[in-house]
Parts: C-alpha cells; structure tokens; sequence
C-alpha cells in the first residue's frame, strides 16, 4: 500500500462531481483540454507535497516539477488557515471539471473522467464541518505513531539529495507530531477524544520505539541503505550516518516522547470507548467512511445484507466438510498442516508459476522481501508492500511481520500472496504496465478494491498448494465466515452502537466464543472501518464472480475474468462491475 501520513490524506482533497452535458460526439479540442486538466492535477499531486513527489516519481523534474520547489517537510501545519486553502483549492478543481462533457471524451479518458467524478463525489461528502475532529490520528493500527518507523526504515535513496532529504524530514517529525497532538487535544475539547484502550495501545508502540534508543531497528536500516549507496566515499556515507543518529536521537525520539507524555495526559473516563454512533454525527460520518473504505455502492444496510448471506454460506459449507471429513478439521483449528516452505522467495517463484496460468502476464518485477524487525512491527498489520514510483528503477518493497507466526504456517502462505504476486505487487504493477496514465497510476487509491482484490487472491492461491483439498476448502469457507463477522462487528458497533455485552453476544450467536471481548472490541473500536476495505471488498468481487461462473458456465475462465477485474486498475467497484458485464456479454 501507498505509506503517507494519516494528517496528509486528510488534507489531499481529492477529486470530483458530475460533469454538465453538452451536445454528445467526440471533439478533439475537448479531448485534448481534458489531457491538459489530468496531467496539470498529476503534476500538482506530486509537486503539492514531498511525500507524494518522493513516492510518485524518481525524476519530477521529467514531469515539469522542479524539486527545488517542493519544500522537504511533512506537509503544512494542521491549521484552519491550510485546510481553507485546501478546500480553496478544491472548489477550482470542481470548477473546471464541471465543464467537460463526457460523451466528447475517448474511452480512456472517459475511465479517467468517472474515477474522477467518483473522488470528487466522495470528497464532497467528506469535507463536511460536521465530522471535524471525528478521524483519530494516533488511531492503534494505523495512527500516525505507526506511519513514521515505515517511511524511514524503507526510505528509498534515488539519489544522494535523498539521503539529505531524509535527514531533513527527520528533523521535521516533532513540528509535525506536535501539530498533529494540538488537532487530538480538539478532538477533546470537541467530545471526540479516543478511548483509553487505544490510548495505552498507542503508548505501548512508542515505547517500544523509546524503549530501543540508539539501537533502534529503524537507525539501522537507515545505515544499512547509506553504506550500501553508491557513488559517495566512506568519509560522506560516515557524515551522514552520524547526522541521521543526530536526528533521530534529538528529534525523533523526542517527538515519541511526546506523543506518550501528551497521549498519557490525556487519558479520561469522559473518553468515548463506544463506536462512532454514539458520538455526535457519528453516524453520519461512519456512512461516509463506509463508502471511502470500500469503493462500494451498496448502502450501509444493504452490505450488512450481502455480508449475513456470505457468513451463512459459508459457515454451512464448511459444516459439511467438517461432518464429512472430521481430520480437516483439527486439522484446521491445530494448525497440522504445514507448507514446505522455508524463505518468501520460494513462495513467490511458486506463486508467479502458478499465477500464469490464472491471471495475465505482466514483465518480471524485481522485489526485496523482508521480516519486519519486532520494534516496528504492528500487532494489527500483517504485512505490507509499497507501491513503487511510476518511474522505478528500484526493486519494489514488501515488509512481512512475522512477530506471531512462521514461515511454513499457510497463514504466511496466503499473506505473501496477497503482498506479492498474485496481490498488490503483481496488481500495481499490472496497471502500470497496462495503463499508460501518470494520474490514474499515482492519484487514485480506492482501497476497497486494492484491499479486496488482494484478499480474493490470497484465497485463490491456495489452490497452487498441494494439501488435502477439504482442509483448503476450510481455509477459504472459515476464514471468510470470520472475516464477514469481523466486517459485521464494525457496523454493529460503529453503525448500530454495540457495546461489548452486545458484541460478545453477536459472537456466541454465530458460534464464537471468546474468553474476553475486550481485545477484539477495542481493536474495532480504536480504528473504524479498518477491516473494511479487505472484506467488503472481497465480498464484492465475490458477488460478481459468483455472477461470471452462473451466466458463463462452461465458457467461463479463471484468467478471462481475472483480465476483466485488473482491466481498469484502480477503480470503485461501479466501474469494475461494467468490466465484468462486458466479459460476460463478450463470451456468451
């Protein structure tokens, strides 16, 4: 996934309204003005912030961004005065938007333009003053606390300018962190602040940061890549380790002590440890992230609908390989069953093999697959790739945390696949590949489908396994149950207001039993909507292949319908579900 700082994405407010109509015909001299209106919002994407220009691009200055320009910081300070400039900014980009008219435009660019129109509909609805201070920062899985060790200890040098850059940004973190903790004590005042379990979980990731000092994981991954830099002698690659160590030491540190000390402060029994519906407009706002989570269509009410039904129907197939294979089942809930496999590496090679015959050829990507270090990694994530530069020369970056698991657990298998190939890696990469739009390969995240599509995958590469096909059949059917209930547990409390009574009896009612509801509620709690995007997502690519196999039958194909799911790349699933009507009107 694309790694930025939680108070960044609130800030990029991205695009989109529905376009006026004029007289329907294709015209060139619009087609051409809309060119110039996608490529002048590229190049303000990746020139409006260092992060953006630094993960987009290699070369701005190849794309008209002079780097000089692009001040080396965090972004603007989280104040009245730069989110009105922002919205500013915003109404010029409606402005000139409404003035295309679609039906002029060519099929490309007609993609473009209802992705577009899509964002901009969403951002509308986001920038309403009645969810100020909703959004957590320091939020337990993907708070801002957790966002920093990443885009160091992965901090890609291009460049010898980067290695400064880097040093630069360090020294920045506390100006950030601080301004971001002055936003959490309005959140406060403003009857939002987050309960005290997601409190002392967020403090217990500092610490541990805290906890490791000049030994941390992050300071040596940062050494690592400036030894391993070519094209500057040992005296400068020495200078700049030391004045990394300085930064981080008299910077960065600090800046983590004090999220702690202010966090820790601000720790109330007034805290709302309930979900969003039970805080004003809370309601409101889950609806909105709903939406921004999963790149959905369906209401709130309508995927709790589709959801119950896949948890059903699930649970009841995997009841029937349980009653007529019983080993598979221990074997299961045991965790027996072990791959072969002793290194990512191998799973990776295995899995492109197998992936060729499932899903289009896409050019060999390079990649450098790593363990997390146990100080950096978070309880909640499993793993992570990071979406490489469009303009990359550089191997691409999957992160895996490995602090709960190991290497031959099919936990790990399915996680390297949904990271690598067939999931992330592979999926990026076949846009960038295919789709030749600067815009669409950099401005666009609609993590419903990145997220789902990944999830599918994970589940479908089990069949590249040689195990017992009534346990891989568990895998799929439990695994889904759990995660529907997991997506269920996140509107019950943030939609319909659970407590934890109320959310450990929805688990015993679906045949869950847990010794404690606290972890799970919390963890749901603590970050709306964070499951969302995986298992709404996948439910929806669920729904539409169900759909292909029905009407195609015997002429449907793995690798026909997997072509037809990348074929616009990122997208909301309003645009992938044309592409699937299409293969199936196509291959009737």
């Amino acid at each position: 996934m694309k790694k930025s700082v939680i108070l960044s994405l609130v800030l990029a407010l991205f695009l989109t309204l529905t376009g006026c109509q004029k007289k329907s015909g294709e015209d060139p001299e619009a087609q051409k003005k809309f060119d110039e209106f996608v490529n002048a919002e590229f190049v303000d994407y990746i020139s409006s912030n260092y992060l953006n220009m630094h993960y987009s691009v290699i070369d701005p200055e190849k794309y008209g961004v002079n780097r000089d320009e692009v001040e080396v910081s965090f972004g603007d300070d989280f104040t009245d005065e730069a989110i009105q400039e922002s919205l500013d900014d915003f109404e010029e980009t409606k402005k000139e938007f409404k003035t295309f008219n679609r039906s002029a435009l060519t099929a490309d660019q007609q993609l473009t333009y209802d992705i577009i129109n899509y964002q901009i509909a969403l951002s509308e609805e986001g920038v309403n003053e009645k969810f100020d201070y909703i959004s957590n920062a320091f939020s337990p899985m993907q708070g801002m606390q957790s966002q920093f060790p990443t885009i160091f200890s992965d901090f890609i040098f291009y460049t010898e300018r980067d290695i400064q850059d880097m040093i630069t940004l360090m020294n920045d973190v506390p100006r950030y962190l601080k301004d971001s903790l002055g936003y959490t004590q309005k959140q406060k005042e403003n009857g939002y602040m987050m309960s005290n379990a997601s409190i002392d979980s967020v403090v217990e990731y500092c610490n541990k940061i805290l906890e490791s000092g000049e030994n941390s994981s992050i300071l040596d991954a940062l050494s690592k890549s400036i030894n391993e830099f070519e094209g500057i002698d040992e005296n400068t690659k020495s200078n700049y380790i030391a004045q990394t160590k300085e930064a981080f030491i008299n910077s960065f540190l600090p800046a983590y002590q004090n999220i702690v000390d202010t966090l820790t402060a601000f720790k109330s029994d007034n805290n709302n440890a309930m979900g969003l519906a039970n805080v004003e407009n809370g309601k409101e706002y889950y609806e909105y992230l709903f939406k921004a989570k999963t790149a959905s269509n369906k209401s709130v009410a309508d995927a709790e609908k589709a959801l119950k039904s896949l948890a059903q129907k699930s649970i009841t197939s995997a009841q029937k390989i349980a009653q007529r294979s019983p080993s598979a089942y221990d074997d299961y809930y045991e965790g027996t069953t072990k791959t072969s496999y002793t290194d990512f590496e191998s799973m990776l090679k295995d899995l492109n093999t197998w992936s060729k015959d499932n899903f289009p050829t896409i050019n060999d990507v390079p990649y450098n697959i790593q363990a997390l270090p146990e100080e950096t990694a978070n309880n909640g994530v499993a793993a992570y790739y990071m979406n490489s530069p469009i303009d990359n020369t550089h191997p691409d970056v999957i992160r895996v945390n490995m602090t709960s698991g190991n290497v031959n657990d099919i936990s790990t298998f399915k996680t390297i696949a949904h990271e690598g190939i067939p999931g992330h890696m592979y999926q990026m990469n076949y846009t960038k590949q295919n789709i030749n739009s600067n815009y669409l390969n950099t401005c666009v995240n609609m993590l419903g489908y990145t997220e789902g599509y990944a999830t599918y995958v994970e589940f479908e590469a089990l069949d590249s396994l040689d195990i017992n096909n009534n346990l891989r059949e568990l895998y799929r059917d439990l695994e889904i149950y759990q995660n529907s209930l997991i997506a269920l547990m996140d509107i019950g409390i943030h939609y319909h207001g659970w407590d934890k009574a109320e959310t450990e009896k929805f688990l015993s009612d679906n045949g869950l039993s847990v010794s404690s509801v606290d972890a799970i509620y919390d963890q749901i709690q603590g970050d709306p909507g964070a499951f969302l995007s995986y298992y709404v997502g996948y439910m929806e690519i669920r729904e539409l292949k169900d759909k292909a196999e029905k009407d195609l039958g015997s002429k449907f194909t793995e690798i026909g319908f997997n072509t037809a799911l990348l074929e616009s790349g990122t997208a909301p699933f309003s645009i992938v579900q044309e592409n699937i009507e299409q293969y199936i009107k196509d291959n009737k």
